[in-house]
Parts: C-alpha cells; structure tokens; sequence
C-alpha cells in the first residue's frame, strides 16, 4: 500500500511543478484583466478567435496545422482563464434576459 501511495505522491508532485508556472501566469493576467468592463468578455473571444484564425493563415499540413493550434492555445490559456474567473464576479448578479431578470448564482461555484 506504502508504494501506491509515494507513486501517488510522485506523480502528485510531477503535476504541480508542471501547472505551477501557468498558474502564476494566471494570476498575473488576472490583476490586468480585473478593471475590464462586462463587455470585455465576448470582444476578448473575439480577439482570441482571430489569433488562432490568423496563427493558421497559410498553413495546410495537419501536422504543422495541429502543433500551431497547440502553441496557440498554451499562449491564450492563462489570459482566458484569468478572464473567465474575473467573471465570475458576475455570480450572485441579478442580470435581465429579454427583460425577465435572472439570478446568476448559478453560474459559478462559489469560491
């Protein structure tokens, strides 16, 4: 059992050194992205969009295509995420849907 568990424990350890340096990141785009309106959100989608659209300008071998699309997506994955929980500050927010107001406590997990 006493293996199992440092297996665990390495592989635990393997894991967080590798997020570690993302998380950072995050956390530092999280302070940037904070002061950004509630618009920012869909124009922010709508910049990410056109990066990827412009990184595979060109581009025609699946190969080549699928490692630019992977590049891509680890540069935007710490300024999304950070955005996405800056949002949540919308939880809790009472927010009007073709004029019915709903409650948006459920979009998130509390936390």
């Amino acid at each position: 059992m006493k293996a199992c568990s440092s297996r665990s424990s390495a592989r635990n350890t393997t894991a967080t050194s590798r997020v570690t340096p993302i998380v950072e990141e995050i956390s530092q785009f999280e302070e940037a992205v904070r002061g950004l309106s509630d618009e920012a959100p869909p124009e922010k989608t709508a910049e990410f969009r056109a990066r990827m659209i412009s990184a595979l300008e060109g581009v025609t071998d699946a190969a080549e295509r699928k490692t630019i699309e992977q590049d891509t997506l680890t540069e935007l994955l710490p300024v999304a995420y950070a955005l996405v929980r800056t949002c949540r500050r919308l939880c809790g927010a009472v927010v009007e849907v073709v004029g019915i107001p709903i409650c948006g406590t459920w979009w998130c997990r509390p936390g």
